[in-house]
């Protein structure tokens, strides 16, 4: 996928580290367009995860290696 403007680095954290879950591991790239609620995307992404986990999810998004937003969720 060619970079654009919009594409980030993007990850879920349990206890600080890129959460996994059997063989899938929360980390990839991702284009977010932008908007008003940009961000949602990666909160129910999250969200999904914590209600599973039964536990808190910290979603990530990082360009060049700056955090660029982040946030935590906590199951439902």
């Amino acid at each position: 996928m060619r970079p654009t403007t919009h594409e980030f680095d993007t990850e879920l954290l349990r206890g600080g580290e890129v959460a996994t879950l059997g063989a899938v591991v929360y980390r990839g790239r991702t284009v977010i367009q932008p908007g008003p609620d940009r961000w949602a995307p990666l909160r129910r992404w999250a969200q999904g995860l914590a209600d599973q986990v039964d536990g808190p999810i910290t979603w990530r998004a990082r360009t060049d290696d700056t955090v660029v937003a982040e946030g935590t969720v906590y199951p439902a």
